[in-house]
């Protein structure tokens, strides 16, 4: 990553001007408390993604993020020290398809001890990370600071992490902080039979894929071309995806890198909070409503947080009702749990409503793509924990039900399509899709 020096210079200095603005303990809600769970770890949530398509031998995406709340994204915990600070190893859903959009140090926090000059390296911290049904959390202690970040999905297209900095020493420190990141530039990584790996790039293999990184108020955004007909990307002109942060920050953005900084000064064995959000968005009508919720959001962070608590064990408090199971088949019950949550897609293009897929790491199974025959299943199983999710599954099922006035085939009145998608097909007024398929409708088994 190369910045001009006259830039940075610029950059750091406007933001020592903010320093009185920060978030802090005194002027921020911060009731939340770190996540806790009996059920840790159940499904391994660590990654570093080294391609848009790093793919496992069977075709499947390599790393399982937390996916949540029916968003359109997912993140990953860090997968060795390079990572701490960050949840950065982001999953996309591209309207048909799941691809990973960025590398484990995608906007990895960085301090800075303005009074020594010495980097405080979260890489050689004591950590303690793990994941919760609702949650991802990093606990990262050094000598001078304790770092805690949790993350959890506040809306259907938004993921708020927390991060309190907590002054362990008996002086006040002046910290600068900063973020960077660089978007993942390989397609495709997938191991060979021989024990090698094919590696492709974005540029040889999807040229016109045309990302940049821009500089928006205190964050990011990310913009992407239009994408079809590729069988691994889709994407509208105007989507984006966006990085927002409670703290005042400057950033400077250039291609596929960016670098942001903040200042922050805490009283010696105080603390500080702040939040961050990342929303994932189809296009401009959804970019328009969602930067305003994430205003609220951040104008009330713990609250949104503490709802995604609550929603959670509401979850289980539902699904854990068998008084016999014994541990290892409530951490079952929970992963099961787990895995049909975060294949809840919320609704998005032609589908009127949410939906639950397949899978969302395996590539033809992502997206919104719903089947009668696998929606039956699992609406059985979410009917008694999630049912509004449940019964949304069956309607989407039921959306595109061919009717006797149907222009194509209404012969085939009350016909169930085998699976329908983001967008209908051309023939039937929809921009197109790769995946919808109207030529059999598969029986329940």
């Amino acid at each position: 990553m190369v910045f001009r020096k006259t830039l940075l210079a610029v950059l750091i200095g406007s933001v020592a001007a903010l320093a009185g603005c920060n978030s802090s303990s005194n002027d921020v809600d911060d009731k939340t408390t770190l996540p806790t769970s009996d059920y840790t770890d159940i499904i391994d949530r660590a990654g570093n993604p080294d391609a848009l398509r790093d793919y496992d031998e069977y075709d499947n995406l390599k790393y399982n993020a937390f996916v949540d709340n029916g968003a359109w994204h997912g993140h990953l915990l860090p997968a060795d020290t390079n990572g701490y600070g960050a949840f950065g190893g982001i999953m996309q859903v591209t309207q048909e398809y799941a691809n990973f959009m960025s590398g484990q140090t995608f906007d990895k926090l960085h301090l800075l001890d303005k009074t020594s000059g010495n980097v405080i390296d979260l890489a050689n911290a004591t950590a303690n990370i793990y994941s919760t049904p609702g949650a991802l959390v990093q606990i990262l202690k050094t000598d001078q600071v304790e770092v805690q970040m949790f993350l959890r999905f506040v809306t259907d297209r938004t993921s708020l992490v927390e991060t309190k900095i907590t002054n362990l020493t008996s002086d006040d420190i002046d910290l600068e902080l900063s973020w960077d990141g660089e978007l993942l530039q390989n397609a495709y990584e997938k191991p060979t039979d021989n024990g090698g790996v094919t590696t492709q790039t974005i540029a040889e293999m999807y040229p016109d894929y045309k990302r940049i990184i821009s500089a928006t108020d205190n964050g990011i955004k990310i913009n992407f071309s239009d994408m079809k007909e590729n069988w691994a990307i889709r994407n509208d002109s105007d989507a984006e995806f966006r990085v927002t942060r409670s703290i005042p920050s400057i950033t400077a953005a250039s291609g596929l890198t960016f670098k942001s900084v903040a200042t922050a000064e805490i009283d010696e064995q105080e603390s500080m909070t702040f939040y961050t959000a990342y929303s994932n968005l189809h296009n401009a009508k959804e970019v328009q409503s969602e930067t305003q919720k994430v205003q609220a959001i951040l104008a009330n962070p713990a609250s949104y947080m503490n709802k995604s608590q609550a929603r959670w064990d509401e979850y289980l408090a539902k699904g854990l009702t068998n008084a016999q199971a014994t541990p290892e088949q409530a951490r079952v019950g929970v992963k099961a749990m787990m895995t049909l949550n975060g294949n809840w897609r919320s609704a998005a293009g032609d589908i009127a409503q949410s939906t639950v897929t397949p899978s969302v790491t395996a590539r033809w199974f992502s997206g919104n793509l719903t089947w009668p025959w696998d929606t039956w299943k699992q609406a059985y199983a979410m009917a008694h924990f999630n049912p509004d999710v449940a019964m949304d599954n069956i309607r989407t099922v039921f959306q595109f039900q061919v009717q006797a006035d149907d222009e194509i085939r209404p012969q085939d009145e009350g016909y169930l399509l085998d699976v329908v998608t983001y967008t209908k097909p051309e023939n039937r007024g929809g921009a197109g899709s790769e995946n919808w398929n109207g030529n059999r409708s598969p029986a329940p088994y």
